[in-house]
């Protein structure tokens, strides 16, 4: 016959595991120096420590990560700001291609964009990662209280619904 089934809640996946913040929201978070970078990614780099997302890793074993992102993004834009100045050039046969300079630097943006994920940077990573502030934590039970319905089920119809004069007709 099989194995029973498992209950719902008991399912694979069912209950995603939360993240927890690692430095509490009343402790003032140190920010490690930037890299020597472009003044852009500095300012980059402080404003992704000063966020509530760089509260959720370990700040002693996981800089080098989010310093990598940001060493990848700020060499991205050093070849992009030079492949810009000419971004066609003479290929090896003498037609006209994109700059390799720009190349690079989308393939620099791409590997970048792997580790953002791995960090959550950007909202729909955030989310992907089960990271949830304002609107995003709240539960469909929340949702549903909120417009007046019950957790059990969709909210109830008003007696002065127009829905509820609608004559149903059996076929």
């Amino acid at each position: 016959m099989g194995r029973p089934r498992k209950d719902d809640d008991q399912r694979q996946g069912a209950a995603p595991p939360s993240l927890e913040l690692v430095t509490p929201l009343d402790v003032e978070m140190a920010v490690p120096e930037p890299g020597d970078w472009q003044a852009d990614t500095i300012g980059e780099w402080r404003s992704w420590w000063g966020s509530d997302v760089a509260r959720m890793i370990d700040p002693d074993s996981e800089t080098p990560i989010v310093r990598r992102v940001f060493d990848l993004l700020d060499q991205a834009a050093m070849f992009e700001a030079a492949g810009r100045l000419e971004p066609m050039t003479e290929g090896s046969t003498g037609q006209l291609v994109i700059n390799p300079l720009l190349k690079h630097a989308q393939g620099l943006r791409d590997e970048a964009r792997r580790d953002e994920a791995v960090i959550g940077r950007g909202p729909s990573r955030r989310l992907a990662l089960g990271i949830k502030f304002g609107d995003a934590a709240r539960s469909l039970d929340d949702i549903n209280r909120r417009l007046g319905g019950n957790s059990s089920g969709p909210a109830p119809i008003p007696k002065d619904d127009p829905r509820e004069a609608i004559e149903v007709r059996e076929a």
